[in-house]
């Protein structure tokens, strides 16, 4: 449940990002394009709370944004909360939005991705997991 709430919380995230990208990307409301797809991925370090783990996973995060088929990319660290219904537990989401699910697709074949995950994801991240959207 409390998975299921972050991803929500994180959706409100990608209205934000989404609409920093190209304006004919988005329904003009701040919402991702329909038929978009949303990408979210939410990072557990392998030293919990590591200030310069965190910096770095979200400054070579940001940098996917250079991938043909990314729409938009908002990365940033946990805001903690003492409320049951926020899950604190992780350190970093990225939140990304994609035009098609074939730019999904094509995106995580992409050297650019296959080089963050080879040389940041590994050597710094626990554990992740993993929400795809269709954006309706």
């Amino acid at each position: 449940m409390k998975r299921m709430i972050a991803i929500v919380l994180l959706l409100g995230v990608t209205c934000s990002c989404s609409s920093m990208g190209s304006g004919s990307r988005s329904m003009g409301n701040g919402l991702p394009k329909r038929g978009g797809v949303t990408h979210v991925i939410v990072v557990w370090l392998k030293k919990p709370g590591d200030a310069e783990a965190r910096k770095r996973v979200i400054a070579e995060s940001k940098k996917l944004a250079e991938i043909p088929g990314v729409v938009g990319v908002s990365a940033g660290e946990v805001i903690p909360s003492p409320r049951q219904v926020v899950d604190s537990s992780f350190d970093v989401a990225i939140v990304m939005t994609f035009g098609t699910r074939e730019d999904l697709e094509k995106y995580t074949s992409h050297p650019k991705h296959q080089a963050l995950v080879q040389n940041v994801i590994r050597p710094l991240v626990d554990h992740y997991r993993v929400y795809d959207i269709q954006n309706e």
